[in-house]
């Protein structure tokens, strides 16, 4: 099907054995769709369907919650129970039908979790928030570790961690919100054993060949946030651990404009801190950002800047958008104006 216009983005890429189609892939962006026990709906299953049709190589579904104390939507995706494995099995064969690889994102609100019942928990007592013990910190490491087992008994491909977005993951990474004294904070040490933890945890559950990646904010564009030099650290520590793929988004709940930009905000904004990221690993990269033209996207891959491409709200416009531009047909694409409303 491909026209040969965009040869890198419609060549094959494998992390840790999984083979995915070609170079794009859908990110977790939050529907709201789920039914109210937080398992998957008939309307995302449509929704889904939709997009995996469309000629997208892999799927990484919404943010899905580990815990209950951890909810931060009202009909957020869960995978706190083994009811909501029947769900992800359905999205796993409706993927697979037409070839796309797919994986949940597993996730804790911490701070943000304010659809949680009961004080919302955090590394540390800020935005209403109460620090979490140390009893709480291994009860959420092992929840992470049975979302993941779920996952995969669930027939989906791969799992990822949310690390970005100012969740809780992020949370202890940033000495923006982490502000404790113990062995959780204080100290690069300390902000990355609480992810390091989450990550042995989930590899734990799901065995050293299935595919583990993480989604990390690159630049959390905040004074007192993490610099990007120790986020390359960070994530060279979470590479020699064995995580198996990074996508590299931006900005936190303080800076949303970074997390889901405007159009005021340029193209490719994270490509900077993209592509210091990717030389210091030895994993694949994923870029995220306003990356809706498909000329500009190729180039990506191409000069090496990175390794895939996420194709967000250009995919909730027009599910078709791949298939179009891998048959010469870019002309019809919807196109994305960035001016959140939907």
């Amino acid at each position: 099907m491909d026209n040969g216009k965009y040869k890198n983005l419609f060549q094959p890429i494998t992390i840790n054995g999984m083979i995915v189609k070609n170079r794009l892939v859908m990110p977790p962006m939050g529907t709201n769709f789920a039914n109210p026990d937080h398992s998957v709906s008939e309307k995302y299953k449509r929704y889904f369907e939709a997009r995996a049709r469309g000629g997208i190589g892999a799927i990484v579904v919404e943010y899905s919650c580990v815990h209950e104390n951890g909810l931060s939507a009202p009909f957020q995706m869960g995978v706190f129970s083994d009811q909501h494995i029947k769900g992800m099995s359905e999205l796993a064969d409706i993927a697979h039908k037409y070839g796309v690889k797919v994986g949940m994102q597993i996730q804790h609100g911490g701070i943000q979790a304010g659809c949680a019942s009961g004080q919302p928990l955090g590394p540390s007592a800020l935005n209403g928030a109460r620090e979490m013990t140390l009893d709480e910190i291994r009860m959420i490491v092992q929840a992470f570790g049975d979302a993941a087992r779920r996952v995969k008994e669930a027939g989906m491909d791969f799992v990822e961690i949310h690390g970005a977005s100012g969740y809780l993951v992020n949370q202890f990474m940033s000495p923006f919100y982490n502000k404790r004294t113990d062995e959780y904070g204080g100290s690069l040490d300390g902000f990355m054993k609480f992810p390091l933890e989450v990550y042995q945890a989930v590899r734990n559950a799901v065995g050293p060949d299935f595919p583990v990646t993480f989604r990390t904010a690159g630049d959390e564009h905040v004074q007192g946030g993490c610099s990007i030099e120790d986020r390359i650290e960070m994530i060279r520590r979470l590479a020699d651990a064995g995580i198996d793929a990074v996508h590299v988004a931006g900005g936190i709940l303080e800076s949303i404009p970074y997390v889901i930009a405007p159009e005021s905000v340029e193209a490719g904004y994270n490509l900077d801190a993209t592509e210091k990221i990717k030389a210091a690993v030895h994993i694949p990269v994923v870029a995220v950002g306003r990356l809706h033209d498909p000329a500009y996207a190729d180039r990506i891959i191409e000069t090496g800047k990175a390794d895939m491409i996420a194709l967000g709200r250009a995919m909730i416009v027009d599910p078709e958008y791949p298939n179009k531009i891998a048959s010469g047909r870019e002309n019809e694409i919807r196109r994305c104006i960035y001016c959140l409303q939907h």
